[in-house]
């Protein structure tokens, strides 16, 4: 994300410390972008869990 920021003549202002503190804390991550004090975009970063444990099922192992 910081690289297509870059890429595009957007300042970062974006830092993985700020990001990790945020979503331990409150649970997401905001940063607006403006110019001009125009609010141009705004990035949200939220956890998302990507392959999750997968239960039994009630079924036990060797019955």
């Amino acid at each position: 994300m910081i690289t297509s920021l870059v890429i595009n003549g957007w300042e970062s202002k974006i830092n993985y410390t700020a990001v990790y503190r945020s979503l331990k804390e409150k649970g997401k991550y905001t940063t607006e972008f403006r110019i001009a004090n125009n609010k141009v975009f705004k990035i949200v970063i939220t956890p998302r869990t990507i392959n999750p444990s997968l239960t039994m099922l009630g079924i036990e192992e060797k019955p």
